[in-house]
């Protein structure tokens, strides 16, 4: 049996698995804290499915869109509350 230097493929990943791993780790824990603030009523969810899907499905600015929602929602309304003043 002849001796063959066949040089194998490395088994460390690339750095595009390692940022996509990152990046879908990075959600999964984005949407561990939107749910305990939502079972802690802390936050809303914004127009119901519309906002579970946008939760579930865009990767990490989902998560971030619901958490910030409460916010964006106050601010407007003291906008609109004081033009009305």
């Amino acid at each position: 049996m002849p001796d063959q230097a066949k040089e194998l493929d490395p088994l460390a990943p690339t750095s595009l698995e390692i940022g996509l791993s990152a990046l879908c780790l990075l959600h999964i824990v984005l949407i561990g804290v939107v749910l305990l603030q939502l079972l802690r009523g802390k936050t809303t969810m914004p127009h119901g499915m519309l906002g579970v899907i946008v939760l579930l499905f865009v990767p990490v600015v989902g998560p971030v869109l619901v958490l910030t929602w409460g916010g964006r929602v106050e601010r407007h309304q003291a906008r609109v509350y004081q033009s009305a003043a």
